[in-house]
């Protein structure tokens, strides 16, 4: 695989190894790594130049890890005239300790193939993200979801964003402190259903203001969910409160042993009495 690693740059940096990637072209780059870079020039280069992309139309693999850009995918990057050379091949995305993050995508802008392909996204230590993207946005193929110590996040992704999950086999969901819910409601829905065909694994892990899955009166269809971790969610009486079909799922687990597992019936239940467990065990 062709990989360029940009890493540990310091202030006293100069410009010219951006200038590098602005400028050249790489149409045979495949994975691009972008380690420890801080905001060298504030308010003169807080995002990605509209170009940055576009010269790679085959990258598969994206990571940024230690940078102060408020933005990952500018808007500018649709740009008609520029929209063919964009990334339509991207698998996988990482994305750590970017403290000045408020988005993936904007709100209230068109949809974005950016992500259309994506496979695996691991998001840690954002801790300005609200929302993961907007319900713009299509996981049509995301297979693996991770998100970790994004303490700003108060819902994870709204429920147009969720029917996409359509190819979701892993989610894992640890150390926020702040999310109430997985999937938030959007305004005037009424009756949904929503189904993770693909989902075998769910762990949602140390979400000390979780609630539930969804607030809403949402229908679930987990049929292939097998295993199910919920550890450290003090709050979470019930896993949502529509109707809920987890056919292959027979035991929640409050620990990654495989022996501590819980069953009550239902996974609604069985959230409830874990809960309660975990109330008499605080007093």
């Amino acid at each position: 695989m062709n990989r360029i690693l940009v890493s540990n740059f310091s202030n006293s940096c100069t410009q010219q190894p951006i200038v590098v990637v602005k400028e050249c072209p790489f149409p045979n780059l495949e994975a691009l790594s972008l380690d420890l870079i801080p905001t060298i020039w504030p308010g003169k280069f807080p995002d990605f130049p509209p170009s940055f992309l576009t010269r790679m139309p085959n990258l598969l693999e994206f990571y940024v890890c230690g940078s102060g850009w408020e933005e990952i995918f500018p808007y500018e990057l649709l740009d008609p005239e520029v929209q063919v050379m964009t990334v339509p091949r991207l698998r996988r995305l990482w994305l750590c300790s970017l403290t000045m993050l408020a988005h993936l995508w904007k709100e209230d802008t068109q949809p974005c193939p950016l992500f259309y392909n994506l496979e695996i996204l691991e998001v840690l230590k954002c801790n300005k993200l609200r929302i993961l993207v907007p319900s713009t946005v299509s996981f049509r193929n995301l297979t693996d979801l991770s998100v970790s110590n994004c303490h700003g996040l108060i819902n994870l992704v709204t429920s147009s964003t969720a029917r996409t999950l359509l190819q979701l086999n892993k989610m894992t969901i640890s150390k926020c402190k702040k999310i109430t819910k997985i999937v938030a409601m959007e305004d005037g829905e009424a009756n949904v259903a929503i189904t993770f065909n693909k989902l075998t694994y769910l762990e949602l892990d140390g979400l000390p203001n979780l609630t539930n899955f969804c607030s809403g009166a949402y229908s679930f269809g987990f049929p292939s969910l097998e295993k199910v971790i919920v550890r450290c969610c003090p709050e979470m009486k019930t896993f949502c409160q529509g109707i809920l079909s987890t056919p292959k799922l027979k035991g929640v687990q409050a620990t990654e042993d495989d022996d501590d597992s819980h069953w009550e019936h239902d996974l609604n239940t069985t959230t409830l009495r874990l809960w309660e467990s975990n109330d008499d065990d605080t007093q």
